[in-house]
């Protein structure tokens, strides 16, 4: 399985935050603390971290602004919501600006394992994803890239880039050594 090794807890409530804190150590993860969304921010900008536990109702800036902060850097993080305020609307939004989990207040030490163990699943998949995609000729491993600007290598892309949106099955022809697998 790959690993979560680090995580960053943000909650402006300091008992909430240190027992996140010690059910993540539990887990043998390194544990950074924000006490709000603007310090969370300037951590992010320093350091990267496998997992985030965001309080959704903080001071300044929520949860929710976190989370599309996170977005908008593109930070391969898995941000994880917590909150005693939950509707399933706020859920639902949670989700929709990235949050990969919610977990409603109080919660347990199991519970936090539970989201750290399916992360964990996830960040696993991911990596076997690439490796077979790459394997499959699907990716290109080491930046490679099919090169060319003719007429022809554009209209190819272009179907590339098209068919490589749905779930159809595509024959690709042509003669040894003209690129089939890269397409």
């Amino acid at each position: 399985m790959s690993a979560v090794e680090t995580a960053l807890v943000v909650d402006d409530d300091f008992l909430m935050r240190d027992f996140v804190i010690e059910s993540l150590r539990r887990e043998k993860i390194v544990v950074t603390e924000a006490g709000d969304g603007k310090e969370a921010c300037n951590l992010m900008m320093k350091h990267d971290f496998d997992m985030a536990f965001i309080d959704l109702k903080m001071p300044g800036m929520s949860g929710i602004d976190l989370l599309k902060h996170m977005q908008r850097s593109g930070k391969a993080t898995i941000p994880v919501i917590m909150t005693a305020f939950g509707t399933i609307e706020r859920a639902v939004e949670a989700v929709k600006n990235g949050a990969y989990d919610f977990l409603m207040k109080p919660f347990s030490p199991e519970q936090v394992s539970i989201v750290v163990s399916r992360a964990r699943e996830l960040l696993n998949l991911r990596s076997q994803n690439r490796y077979l995609q790459e394997e499959l000729g699907m990716a290109l491993p080491g930046g490679r890239r099919i090169i060319g600007s003719s007429p022809a290598i554009r209209e190819m892309l272009r179907q590339i880039e098209k068919v490589a949106q749905t779930d159809a099955y595509v024959l690709v022809e042509g003669e040894s050594g003209t690129g089939k697998e890269l397409v």
